[in-house]
């Protein structure tokens, strides 16, 4: 059974989650979102929850929850556990509240394969074990799918050859720039100190060549 209670954004205690921390509901309360704290407590386990409140229309918000619950939950579990969280969360939200929708942090049931089923093959699976088909896959992503280890082992060239064709188009500028300029080839190196010029002219470019590609 789960066990819901409201409590102060000084009262949230996630030091170890970004999203979730005091820092960052004060930082999108400045940002025009409301912030919303709750303690959850399920199976004898209790957790901290973050709750942004965000305008989706003139007349319509949305409840959003970055990279949370933190709670460990089994996947045979999770629909029922979210299917009643929200619910209970439900009675706490301004009523023109049109959808909760969770950023989750626990590893995808999908992540050693090579493809993803059909957002409604997903659905199916996210949603069992509970009374209903409430849970939706959102039809876009907010947070990063997934995660890449980059064996740094490997040459230059290699890591180049491999790269994703759009993360290739955003590193590319950045290769040619040093091999013009220093006259060598792309080169890793540990630094201590950031040097913020360094990149200056390549972050400058990155968002013109999105807005045109």
């Amino acid at each position: 059974m789960l066990d819901l209670k409201p409590i102060r954004l000084d009262d949230l205690n996630n030091p170890h989650n970004l999203l979730q921390s005091r820092f960052w509901g004060y930082l999108k309360e400045a940002h025009g979102q409301a912030p919303l704290c709750f303690e959850i407590t399920w199976k004898g386990r209790a957790d901290h929850i973050l709750v942004l409140l965000q305008q989706v229309s003139p007349v319509l918000k949305a409840a959003y929850l970055p990279w949370a619950p933190n709670l460990e939950i089994e996947e045979r579990q999770r629909a029922e556990f979210l299917s009643d969280l929200s619910l209970q969360m439900r009675e706490y939200l301004p009523k023109e509240t049109l959808f909760i929708r969770y950023d989750l942090p626990w590893e995808s049931p999908y992540a050693d394969d090579e493809e993803l089923p059909a957002d409604h093959l997903r659905e199916l699976r996210m949603n069992f074990g509970s009374s209903g088909r409430a849970l939706r896959k959102a039809p876009t992503d907010i947070q990063p799918v997934d995660t890449r280890i980059v064996d740094l082992t490997r040459s230059p060239d290699q890591l180049l050859m491999e790269m994703h064709s759009k993360t290739l188009a955003d590193t590319g500028p950045c290769a040619r720039r040093l091999v013009d300029e220093v006259g060598q080839p792309l080169r890793f190196r540990r630094q201590t100190q950031p040097q913020a010029d360094d990149g200056q002219p390549v972050a400058q470019e990155t968002p013109k060549r999105a807005l045109t590609g």
